[in-house]
């Protein structure tokens, strides 16, 4: 038996809101990325623009980029710099993503950025 739920996404900057069918057992993939050199400002937009190109890879469902927020809680890890979160319909659509051509070249042009780079994949 498949089981199937609905995930509304309001995509941006055309306002209209898409409804995507997933599976129970979607991918979401966070990436939390800390800058070699946070205090430059020339640093942390070149990284954000590299994860903008990122949301131009096909079988992407949902994807959010972020900073960290002004929550200030003793379990709240904040000392990153930039985060992403894609939403994938299956295991294999986030394989194709680790493979694709764009995905490849934003490695290729950013990663000399990053100090570290922390991934979790969780599946459900």
């Amino acid at each position: 038996m498949i089981y199937f739920k609905y995930l509304i996404i309001k995509q941006l900057p055309y306002f209209s809101l898409h409804v995507f069918h997933y599976s129970l057992l979607m991918l979401v993939h966070t990436v939390f990325f800390w800058l070699k050199n946070p205090d430059s400002s020339a640093d942390r937009q070149a990284l954000r623009a590299g994860l903008d190109t990122l949301k131009a890879i096909p079988n992407i469902s949902a994807a959010y980029i972020g900073a960290p927020a002004a929550t200030r809680r003793p379990v709240i890890d904040s000392s990153y710099d930039w985060s992403i979160t894609f939403v994938f319909a299956t295991a294999a659509h986030q394989d194709i993503y680790q493979d694709h051509p764009i995905h490849l070249e934003f490695i290729t042009t950013c990663a000399h950025l990053w100090e570290r780079v922390q991934v979790y994949d969780a599946e459900g």
